[in-house]
């Protein structure tokens, strides 16, 4: 069924037989592209495995190009859904669905991948269908999709670098949806893993998305009022982070913050005066800008303490933010969303 498949003309997929709307407005120079029958078994740029030369190769080999096609026809069709989904169109259900089509028919076209930019192009698919599951607020399938996508990018061995990137991503989406559902010890496992992508020669690349894991980790320990938990996932994030290359400490000021907060609900003004120093040492920036959503405001269990007001008020926070942490110690911190990022004080 796959190699029938692969055979046909991948502009014109049998089911869906229309093209996404979006198309007609940005359509991609690559679904115009074409190889002659007389060249189509040329394989000999097929064995490429950075997925900085896809559309190179797309031009030159044709189970690539077929793959690119329908990944591309798949994708504006996921969005096209995902906005209808957004606006509240009533057709938002129909359009999911020809869009899982579409992904479901590229799965079909290339069968067991060959070459590794299919499998590439597998692994995109894969994290597009999680994520429209996860804007319909289907949790259990963008969790099936995400672990598809985890299973082939484990068994990857091409663009090593290039793969744990996106295997570190994906451990942050699964992670996210693990906690939607409420199964926390599977995602402390899966945190596990991802933590262990910094210990590969790649692991600086890896930190962006592993540092939001453990951040996310971290707070949902807090917000389970686990603050033991917390600090073990803290702790060596933060020792980590510190041993990392300048300009490379990705996470360092986030995990900082969420120190600062621990140690502050446990009325350590000590502590957490010495670690102030130190995020206030490596800070380039001010400190109290309105873009950072937890900072200064992880201090609001001590907003009272006077070595910790005089700090505050030496790095200029305005009035508007230490009335601020009053807000946040009698109703928590909220996301732009309203959900609570760090629990009120009295649910201490």
């Amino acid at each position: 069924m796959a190699a029938a498949a692969q055979a046909a003309d991948p502009a014109s997929p049998a089911a869906p037989g229309r093209e996404p709307p979006l198309i007609e407005q940005q359509r991609p120079p690559i679904l115009d592209v074409s190889i002659p029958p007389e060249r189509r078994a040329d394989l000999s740029s097929c064995g490429e495995a950075s997925s900085a030369w896809l559309d190179e190769v797309a031009r030159t080999c044709w189970p690539v190009l077929q793959a690119v096609q329908r990944y591309t026809l798949a994708e504006f069709a996921a969005y096209e859904a995902i906005n209808a989904r957004r606006q509240e169109r009533a057709d938002a259900s129909a359009l999911k669905s020809e869009a899982l089509e579409r992904f479901e028919a590229l799965f079909e076209a290339v069968g067991e991948p060959r070459w590794p930019l299919q499998k590439f192009l597998l692994i995109k698919t894969l994290a597009e269908e999680a994520l429209l599951h996860e804007a319909f607020g289907d949790y259990p399938r963008a969790l099936r999709a995400n672990a598809r996508l985890i299973a082939l990018a484990e068994r990857a061995t091409d663009d090593r670098g290039a793969m744990e990137f996106r295997l570190a991503a994906a451990y942050q989406r699964h992670c996210e949806y693990l906690l939607a559902l409420s199964r926390r010890q599977e995602a402390r496992a899966v945190h596990a893993k991802a933590l262990a992508l910094l210990d590969t020669p790649y692991g600086y690349k890896n930190a962006w998305f592993v540092s939001k894991v453990n951040s996310l980790m971290a707070l949902d320990a807090i917000a389970e009022g686990e603050t033991d938990a917390a600090l073990a996932i803290v702790d060596p994030y933060l020792a980590r982070a510190r041993a990392m290359e300048e300009g490379m400490r990705l996470g360092l000021s986030r995990h900082i913050d969420l120190k600062l907060y621990l140690l502050a609900r446990q009325g350590q003004a000590g502590a957490v005066l010495a670690l102030l120093d130190e995020r206030l040492a490596r800070e380039r920036h001010s400190q109290c800008i309105r873009s950072d959503r937890f900072f200064p405001y992880v201090l609001a269990p001590l907003r009272d303490d006077p070595a910790v007001a005089a700090k505050l008020s030496a790095i200029a926070c305005s009035a508007r933010d230490l009335a601020r942490m009053d807000e946040v110690a009698a109703n928590g911190l909220l996301d732009p969303d309203g959900k609570v990022l760090l629990p009120p004080e009295r649910s201490r």
